[in-house]
């Protein structure tokens, strides 16, 4: 494949899309892998070109077209019937070593699932991971490959540790739980750690296109909030009763500690919400709710 474009997107899922999107629409060229050709006619119409390709298959991997920018934002479907560690790990494995030529940066989005369950404490970069999930462990490995694999090439190798990712269209699961007075897992004054997708976006672009970038980033809400204050405030601007907790119940991702970022200053430019209260008002107000 001799194609030649300015991002090439391995995940373009609700992340993904929209950095596609973004890109598009400051006049980029955009590539984008996907496993359905359904998908693949969506990419076409939306200015995104398509390669129909399954990461998870041991023989699915062709060339790749040659791209300056590759941000890697692959997500795990639970309803794909494969494993995290066959995509996430040898898929990755897969693509990078498809790549047909180095690229000026190669960004990979990881979790601050790396940093294990916590206890109350605060982390940031520096912090060892300690990851006690199967999704962190698999984010590990990843990270640790890709930072091998770009070692002695041109390309800048960049980590994202997001946190939780939430944005319009997000809540529903979570509205309908609070409308149904469903118990919420874990406790109500642990923190939650977030971000909001569009901040997530702009902060793939910034890393993609500033110079002096660290390899690794946390990119997480300046705010941390409590679980009883973020779904309270969620319950009060859907009109849902207030949210009732099971503190015995732990949640499916994350825990009680505080995620930052020693970087803040390079990245608070990203960030168009102070907080995850107020980036939550714009989710529900986008929201089909």
């Amino acid at each position: 494949m001799a194609e030649q474009v300015d991002l090439l997107i391995a995940g373009c899922g609700y992340l993904g899309l929209r950095v596609a999107h973004d890109w598009i629409a400051q006049g980029y060229s955009v590539s984008a892998l996907t496993r359905s050709r359904e998908r693949a006619d969506e990419f076409k119409s939306a200015g995104i070109q398509p390669i129909v390709l399954d990461l998870s298959s041991s023989t699915s991997v062709s060339e790749l077209p040659t791209a300056q920018f590759v941000l890697w934002a692959v997500g795990f479907d639970r309803n794909a019937g494969v494993s995290r560690e066959a995509i996430w790990n040898d898929g990755l494995e897969r693509f990078l070593n498809a790549l047909p030529d180095s690229p000026e940066r190669f960004v990979y989005i990881s979790s601050t699932s790396v940093y294990g369950s916590g206890d109350g404490s605060i982390v940031s970069e520096s912090t060892p991971v300690s990851p006690v999930t199967e999704g962190g462990k698999s984010c590990v490995a990843a990270e640790d490959r890709v930072c091998q694999f770009f070692a002695d090439t041109p390309t800048a190798g960049h980590i994202l540790r997001l946190a939780g990712i939430y944005g319009p269209e997000r809540l529903l699961r979570r509205v309908q739980d609070l409308k149904d007075e469903v118990p919420l897992p874990g406790d109500p004054e642990s923190l939650l750690n977030l971000v909001h997708v569009d901040d997530a976006v702009r902060l793939v672009q910034l890393i993609m296109t500033q110079d002096s970038m660290p390899p690794i980033l946390n990119g997480v809400a300046p705010q941390s909030v409590s679980r009883r204050r973020y779904y309270g405030h969620l319950a009060s601007l859907t009109s849902c009763p207030a949210p009732v907790f099971d503190a015995g119940q732990s949640p499916r991702r994350g825990g009680n500690r505080k995620v930052i970022s020693e970087h803040h200053h390079l990245l608070e430019q990203a960030f168009r919400f102070p907080d995850c209260l107020a980036g939550l008002e714009d989710a529900v107000n986008r929201s089909s709710l």
